[in-house]
């Protein structure tokens, strides 16, 4: 259901074994903020080959296509480090099977995303093949019109939806034709958190 290449390419088979000597292919599911709130982490499962700290890999958006290519981007992952409980433990690598957090990539992910190695698609298998981003059952129902205390704090404002969009992967924001910010949320508790990580 996650892989969207051919049943029989080696990018199949390489996940299908869990193979860390395949081709590249990182699922990214969420995205993490940091402690400053300036940057996130991207929570991700290595189904195949092997994610290092300092490699260039291709980022591949939720909206990427062999039509739409404008949703691949290059990034540098600037290190690695596995999630226990509290505590975060940096690594060097993080062979397939490896649930990891990922530094420096977050600025080309929107809420999910598909890493794979930055030569992907230059070969004779083709691809690259994006997985399937998460689904989810529940609906964004809850709607919350949202607007600065000051007019000037606008930009502030703006900037404060695209980080809480990243976080919570099932909110929504847009901005209705009365020019008022709107987003869109699960519920009264899941709006609650996201006011209070907005605020």
């Amino acid at each position: 259901r996650l892989l969207t290449c051919p049943r029989d390419s080696p990018h199949f088979l390489a996940a299908l074994e869990c193979d860390p000597a395949g081709p590249l292919q990182v699922a990214v599911c969420k995205l993490f903020a940091a402690p400053d709130a300036k940057s996130f982490s991207a929570f991700a499962r290595v189904y195949s080959g092997t994610l290092q700290a300092g490699q260039t890999v291709k980022v591949l958006g939720e909206g990427y296509s062999a039509a739409n290519a404008d949703e691949a981007a290059l990034a540098t992952v600037s290190s690695l480090s596995l999630c226990l409980a509290r505590h975060r433990v940096e690594i060097d690598r993080a062979p397939a099977g490896t649930w990891v957090l990922i530094n420096g990539i977050d600025a080309q992910i929107a809420k999910s995303a598909t890493l794979v190695d930055e030569t992907a698609g230059d070969s004779a298998v083709g691809g690259p093949w994006p997985l399937v981003p998460p689904r989810f059952d529940t609906e964004s129902i809850v709607k919350l019109a949202v607007e600065p205390f000051k007019p000037g704090e606008l930009p502030a404002l703006l900037h404060g939806l695209r980080c809480v969009s990243k976080s919570y992967p099932l909110l929504r924001t847009k901005v209705e034709e009365s020019g008022e910010h709107v987003i869109l949320g699960t519920g009264e508790l899941y709006m609650d958190c996201v006011m209070h990580d907005l605020r």
